[in-house]
């Protein structure tokens, strides 16, 4: 059927909504409606079948749709999860022993003066305790 083939669909609009889910770009994507229902093709020279495998292929394009958004999401999710891993393998590895290291350096260094002015304390007390006797 020559003529069937060239009944063919009308091109379908695709929509693609952005939004944002935790920061992470997410697309939703929206196929346009047929507003045409029932027969696209004439009932001479064409079976029953033609509008049956006209209406599986909408749906399957759904699904295709819904697919496609659902794999964009779930990579695009992978990727941020990815950059969170390596960015708390930096702290962890990285930055808080580092600042870990600073903050018993600073421990250190304050213990060594407390202990420094305990002693001078007591270098007074006993001066001052000699002076009075």
């Amino acid at each position: 059927s020559d003529l069937a083939a060239l009944s063919v669909l009308k091109e379908k609009d695709i929509n693609l909504l952005h939004r944002s889910v935790m920061g992470v770009p997410m697309i939703n994507i929206q196929l346009q409606k047929d507003t045409l229902s029932g027969l696209q093709a004439s009932l001479e020279g064409t079976s029953s079948g033609l509008d049956k495998a006209r209406l599986k292929f909408e749906e399957l394009a759904e699904v295709i749709a819904k697919w496609s958004e659902l794999e964009i999401s779930v990579w695009r999710l992978a990727a941020e999860i990815r950059k969170t891993q390596r960015r708390v393998n930096s702290l962890e590895n990285i930055f808080i022993p580092g600042y870990e290291h600073t903050i018993k350096a600073i421990d250190e260094v304050l213990e060594e003066g407390d202990r420094e002015e305990f002693i001078r304390k007591k270098k007074v007390k006993s001066v001052l305790k000699r002076k009075r006797n």
